[in-house]
């Protein structure tokens, strides 16, 4: 009897993983003739699953993976598609725009969990999503969220993780990365913002409340609390059209060359100054709020 208690509450704990919170999401959406790529397979067990689904239901997919460790491509059965790319390559602004080795338009989705926040560029890594869906294809992206429950008692506290056994790897607050090789953290707000420019969010929820007294009812508290979960996940449907990839362009302030999104915006992360004024490419939105300088009334000196 307490065998059988102890496995429907880890049922249901396992219920609300992240991983399977996808799973769910994805699902309803194979279509016969879908082409599905999966960046960051890891062990590969959601590529199987939806590998095992279609073939259940009948349904004929191309199903990709694309990592950069050989190991990981090796893994998969023959049906599946390896690509052998490392996305950090992306980040080459010296020249020319890097290009995963994918043509234009040849997926209905993407899938990319927990890897972005590994990512130094995300644009870069987002435009090229953009660029290899077709019209109509969808994004499936999670990462871990730095607002979740566990963060914002951290931070009330003052400490930098609160459940260090069960929660996420909270703030960086030691010059130790290599345990999570996290470089980057987002939440709700911030990871819609950063696929603005090319998707927009078809399905916001979040996974996972990974508090020991929380985990018997986690799945819905994730669901009814999404910007208190774990992880954020979300379901994007490209919306861009035409040339979707990051412009090379001279910067007036440094000399170098820099970025700018597809409307034009410079993704140069130094503060702006007065010099920026006479750059056709100004990104106001690196500015606070409250900046003078976001005024229209605002001239430089």
């Amino acid at each position: 009897m307490l065998a059988k208690i102890k496995a429907t509450l880890q049922a249901s704990y396992d219920a609300g993983e992240n991983i399977e919170v996808v799973k769910r999401l994805v699902e309803p959406l194979l279509r016969p003739g879908m082409r599905i790529l999966d960046v960051g397979p890891g062990t590969g067990s959601l590529i199987n699953h939806l590998r095992e689904v279609a073939q259940t239901q009948g349904i004929d997919v191309e199903l990709h993976v694309l990592d950069y460790l050989p190991s990981v491509l090796e893994r998969f059965p023959s049906d599946v598609r390896p690509h052998l790319f490392n996305l950090h390559e992306l980040a080459d602004t010296t020249e020319h725009a890097q290009r995963m080795p994918l043509d234009d338009a040849v997926f209905d989705m993407v899938i990319f969990t927990e890897v972005i926040e590994h990512i130094t560029f995300p644009q870069e890594v987002v435009s090229e999503f953009a660029r290899i869906l077709a019209p109509g294809g969808r994004l499936v992206i999670t990462t871990p969220n730095i607002y979740c429950l566990g963060n914002r008692l951290a931070t009330f506290l003052g400490t930098d993780k609160l459940f260090r056994k069960v929660g996420e790897e909270g703030f960086v607050s030691t010059i130790e990365f290599s345990r999570y090789g996290h470089v980057a953290h987002y939440s709700h707000v911030s990871l819609a913002q950063l696929l603005s420019p090319w998707f927009g969010i078809e399905t916001r929820t979040g996974s996972c409340f990974k508090i020991p007294l929380l985990r018997f009812w986690q799945t819905r508290f994730a669901s009814m609390f999404p910007t208190l979960s774990n992880h954020v996940v979300y379901i994007a449907t490209k919306t861009a059209v035409g040339d979707t990839s990051l412009r090379v362009v001279p910067c007036l302030l440094t000399g170098a060359t820099e970025r700018t999104l597809p409307d034009g915006r410079c993704l140069h992360p130094v503060p702006h100054n007065a010099v920026c004024y006479g750059c056709p490419h100004f990104h106001k939105d690196w500015l606070h709020p409250r900046d003078r300088r976001k005024k229209a009334s605002y001239r430089p000196r």
